[in-house]
């Protein structure tokens, strides 16, 4: 990231960036002269756009003697985004240990809550293959899984599968992986998922006992959907 406004004089900026799916935002403050720039976007970009807009708006407001190529920079920071899905499946791939098996499936199918129970994640069994849902399936929150190795599922999806679900495209090879525990007698109690970004930390999601083998109604016509 570029020093905004490098080689000019000491200026107080208020600065703040906010995102969520569909919408990233940047807001820089200039009290020493009453101005603002505020930049707002509707849509997932290949970089921080608004970051990128507001930044070159703040040079020429502060008549920075050294600018800028952001051009450039966009389009470098873009590329890069770009190649970060590939790079994530080889190394997914690299990291792979071959030749595993996984228990049969059923015996993943459950519930599982997180420590204060208030977000779950719903694994269900549906013509041979596991499906992973968030909070039962909410705005269309259900995935396919793959095997990976051992007890480790994948549930990979490309850039576009994520915008097109409201999701942040998050190139996390870590985000992508759920890894189930289990006791000592070989039975399925848990789930680990590091499911912050940057946070290479994995949050245990404990299984609900007596919710292994159905799922909801609603649930079912989603995954008949995802079908």
């Amino acid at each position: 990231m570029p020093i905004v406004g490098e080689g000019g004089p000491e200026s107080l900026v208020i600065y703040h960036q906010g995102s969520m799916a569909g919408y990233t935002s940047s807001i820089f403050l200039l009290p020493g002269s009453n101005s603002a720039v505020v930049v707002l976007t509707n849509s997932i970009q290949l970089n921080e756009a608004a970051d990128w807009v507001g930044e070159l708006l703040l040079e020429t407001l502060l008549d920075s003697p050294n600018p800028h190529d952001y051009k450039l920079l966009a389009k470098e920071s873009a590329d890069s985004f770009v190649a970060k899905f590939p790079a994530m499946i080889k190394e997914l791939e690299e990291q792979r240990v071959q030749g595993t098996a996984a228990k049969p499936l059923h015996a993943y199918v459950g519930k599982y809550y997180n420590s204060i129970h208030n977000f779950f994640i719903e694994i269900s069994l549906v013509n041979d293959s596991l499906y992973l849902a968030f909070q039962g399936g909410r705005d269309n929150q259900v995935w396919k899984m793959e095997h990976y190795h051992y007890d480790t599922f994948t549930w990979l999806m490309s850039r576009d599968e994520a915008i097109k679900h409201s999701r942040f495209p998050y190139a996390g090879k870590d985000l992508y992986k759920i890894e189930f525990k289990a006791s000592k007698d070989e039975k399925i109690n848990s789930l680990l998922w590091a499911h912050e970004v940057g946070w290479h930390h994995s949050e245990e999601f404990m299984r609900e006992d007596g919710e292994a083998t159905t799922i909801s109604h609603d649930l079912f016509h989603k995954l008949l959907k995802v079908l």
